[in-house]
């Protein structure tokens, strides 16, 4: 009700409302990759080789992509179980 008052106004916000959900979830995936990296700094300059990532359920390798930046001598490796996705990544590899 609140929307369709707001939007008779000229403020069509209904449809900002509806995508705020997926806003939310883009930013807080973007906080989490940032809060490893930082983890992931702090863990290096304690002397701690990372050599070896398993990505499990790569999808299509943005995770490791993110990650790939704080870690650059580790070696990755990915696994994706769905074929559409798993072609995708081999493609990208090649």
């Amino acid at each position: 009700m609140i929307r369709q008052r707001i939007n008779r106004v000229g403020y069509p916000i209904a449809g900002a409302l509806d995508r705020l959900a997926a806003l939310e979830q883009f930013t807080s995936a973007r906080t989490d990759t940032r809060r490893l990296h930082i983890a992931l700094t702090r863990v290096r300059r304690r002397g701690m080789r990372i050599e070896t990532v398993y990505d499990i359920g790569a999808h299509r390798g943005e995770w490791t992509r993110d990650i790939r930046v704080s870690l650059p001598d580790a070696e990755f490796i990915l696994f994706e179980g769905n074929e559409v996705h798993a072609r995708a990544l081999a493609l990208d590899r090649a």
